[in-house]
């Protein structure tokens, strides 16, 4: 048992040091490999695709203009959202989030800080340069156009295709498109009384063509008593409201009582002066057809009961 056959030649002893160090090698090659499989699965699986546009679902949102944030909480995608803006009017799960500045003027400091990786916002040229910066420090930028109907919806489905809520996005446009066409269909054959909207006073601002006040006025069965191409937001004087005579006044600045002593004007004399809560108007997002239903129960109130804007 203690022999070798004939004609062999005898084993050569195992040195157990020898063995620990090959084994040490083996382990530290499958270590090695395993760190630069999940380098390449970093580097490729787990960064945004900027060739589709679509991004990853780690991500974390800034949002900095209110009618983003409603559009985003449709998509559901609040879950994302880290930090809003300094603003009002700002959906009830997002209020405590902390503030990353103006839209206009967004602290860079404060958004690399909470790690931002993607700031949501509403076009401005006043910001132009301060998103441009954003950009050469890593934080994408995804600016919306929501002054108009037209660039609300437009906006949904760019955030959907960007965040990938393309069906979610779809679902919402159509939803909002439907409600418009039946508002308008029921004011299509309804007289158009003249209409001032006040957004400013001290001095007095009012919303003309190109603001989405006017779209919504269009859609209510009104008539925006200023009818010329300009600025959408433009200051107006005492002396052209005088001369316009609107019907009805749409005063969103609180102070719709002031107008008592122009009892000269047919919206005064008529009692058409209407206080409007800037809340449910001012902010150009997924509830356009909500806020065309309200403004339309003043333009029309015999056509359009309370309980319709509830």
């Amino acid at each position: 048992m203690g022999r070798c056959a004939a004609g062999s030649q005898p084993f050569d002893p195992i040195d157990p040091r020898e063995s620990r160090q090959e084994e040490a090698a083996i382990l530290k090659r499958i270590v090695l490999c395993l760190l630069a499989f999940l380098a390449l699965l970093a580097a490729t699986g787990c960064q945004p695709d900027r060739r589709s546009g679509a991004v990853s679902d780690t991500r974390r949102l800034a949002v900095v203009s209110p009618a983003a944030a409603e559009m985003l909480e449709l998509l559901e995608l609040t879950d994302q959202i880290v930090a809003i803006g300094e603003t009002e009017y700002w959906p009830e799960s997002l209020v405590d989030l902390p503030s990353v500045g103006r839209f206009d003027a967004p602290n860079s400091e404060r958004l690399i800080e909470l790690r931002v990786d993607w700031l949501v916002t509403t076009s401005s040229r006043a910001a132009d340069d301060r998103l441009r910066h954003l950009e050469s420090l890593g934080v994408e930028v995804l600016a919306l156009k929501t002054d108009t109907f037209d660039g609300v919806l437009s906006s949904i489905e760019q955030l959907g295709a960007r965040f990938d809520r393309e069906e979610q996005a779809a679902r919402v446009v159509d939803r909002i498109r439907r409600d418009l066409a039946d508002i308008s269909d029921r004011t299509r054959d309804l007289p158009r009384p003249s209409t001032l909207i006040v957004v400013g006073r001290e001095p007095l601002f009012v919303a003309g063509p190109g603001s989405h006040m006017d779209e919504v006025l269009k859609i209510a069965g009104g008539r925006n008593v200023i009818e010329d191409e300009g600025s959408p937001y433009r200051q107006f004087s005492l002396e052209e409201v005088l001369a316009r005579k609107p019907e009805i006044i749409l005063d969103t600045t609180g102070g719709a009582g002031s107008w008592s002593a122009f009892d000269f004007l047919p919206a005064v004399r008529d009692g058409r002066v209407y206080a409007i809560d800037p809340a449910l108007v001012a902010i150009p997002g997924v509830r356009l057809a909500e806020m065309s239903l309200y403004v339309a129960h003043r333009v029309h109130p015999n056509r359009f009961e309370a309980g319709d804007v509830d």
